[in-house]
C-alpha cells in the first residue's frame, strides 16, 4: 500500500494550460499538467518535519518554479 500524505497546499493555474500544483505536509511538491495524473512532476526539497508546503508558483515565462515551506525556506526550481 502506498504511503499517504496530507495536502497542505493546492492551486489550479489556468494561465499555463491547466497546471495543478499540490504541496504536501512532508515537503513534497507535485505539478500535474492538463490533469494527466500519470505524467506528473514530483520533487522534494523541503524538510519532511518542518517543510510543509505553504505556497508554490510558476513565473510568467515558465522559466522557474518557486516553493515555500513552514521551514522558512524558499526554493527556486
Amino acid at each position: 500500500m502506498p504511503e499517504t500524505h496530507k495536502v497542505s497546499y493546492m492551486r489550479l493555474d489556468r494561465s499555463h494550460g491547466d497546471m495543478l500544483t499540490i504541496g504536501y505536509e512532508n515537503g513534497l511538491t507535485e505539478i500535474v499538467m492538463d490533469f494527466k495524473w500519470t505524467q506528473r512532476l514530483s520533487n522534494k526539497f523541503h524538510d519532511g518535519r518542518h517543510g510543509e508546503i505553504t505556497s508554490a508558483i510558476m513565473n510568467k515565462d515558465e522559466n522557474f518554479f518557486l516553493t515555500s515551506g513552514k521551514d522558512g525556506l524558499i526554493y527556486v526550481h
